[in-house]
């Protein structure tokens, strides 16, 4: 009887030790939702720095940046390698870029540390810098943005109702 007790706890321990691995050595990814929420894939290692409103013109934009210690061009890759080359342009310098998610009106821009300013539809360049300062290590910044302008089909947006 003693024999079978021990077997017994044995074997719940071995299991309970078995899924406290496997819950270990699953890492989850904090950006997840937010990145599903523009409807993009997230990267590992990315930093969330801070969340703006930009109004203006009848546009209406939230920004979301993150950080990253890779490179532009390292993001640029993988994210080529995620996504294609559908809906992609090259930034105008070069260093970056940015994917539309039309139906959706989401965007992904990924652009080099010191880029501060982005082009939106109408609403000219939106401020893409946030209060907080990037941490020294940081070589990207990735923005999403979702919105857009109403159109009033004559001379361009008009406020929203």
């Amino acid at each position: 009887m003693k024999a079978l007790m021990l077997v017994t706890l044995s074997l719940a321990m071995g299991f309970v030790g078995g899924c406290s691995k496997q819950s270990n050595s699953q890492t989850v990814d904090p950006n997840e939702q937010l990145f599903k929420s523009y409807d993009f894939p997230s990267h590992d290692g990315l930093t969330f720095l801070c969340q703006r409103q930009s109004k203006g013109a009848g546009c209406d934009f939230t920004v979301e940046v993150l950080l990253s210690a890779s490179s532009p061009s390292e993001l640029l890759a993988d994210y080529r390698e995620k996504l294609g080359d559908a809906r992609f342009s090259k930034t105008q310098n070069g260093e970056g870029g940015v994917w539309r998610h039309r139906s959706l009106g989401t965007r992904i821009h990924i652009l080099p540390i010191g880029t501060e300013r982005i082009g939106a539809e109408r609403l000219g360049d939106l401020d893409v810098t946030c209060s907080q300062t990037p941490s020294a290590n940081s070589r990207s910044r990735i923005v999403l943005l979702k919105g857009g302008c109403i159109y009033t089909g004559e001379g361009g947006p008009s406020p929203k109702q």
